[in-house]
């Protein structure tokens, strides 16, 4: 497979060579394919917890455990004020 780099990329490989973290541009691509492919891995993982996370949620309203719409933001707004304040 070839692949064509836009100038930003290509120079960027090359300094990673020039300097001595990598023999080849090779090397350069690979490492940053690995990384790429933990990123996915990450996001998959944090997709997963967030569905968990709504599924709770939702299992508590089911339970008559929801808070009401307004208190959740009158406390959101409370939280901001202070934050706002400490900030000043």
């Amino acid at each position: 497979m070839n692949v064509k780099l836009s100038g930003d990329a290509e120079r960027f490989v090359r300094r990673e060579v020039t300097s001595g973290r990598y023999e080849s541009a090779q090397e350069v691509i690979r490492d940053s394919l690995r990384l790429l492919q933990e990123r996915e891995v990450l996001e998959e993982r944090r997709r997963e917890r967030l569905g968990e996370q709504i599924e709770v949620g939702l299992a508590q309203l089911n339970r008559g455990e929801g808070i009401p719409g307004k208190q959740v933001f009158e406390a959101l707004r409370d939280k901001s004020r202070r934050r706002r304040h400490r900030a000043s």
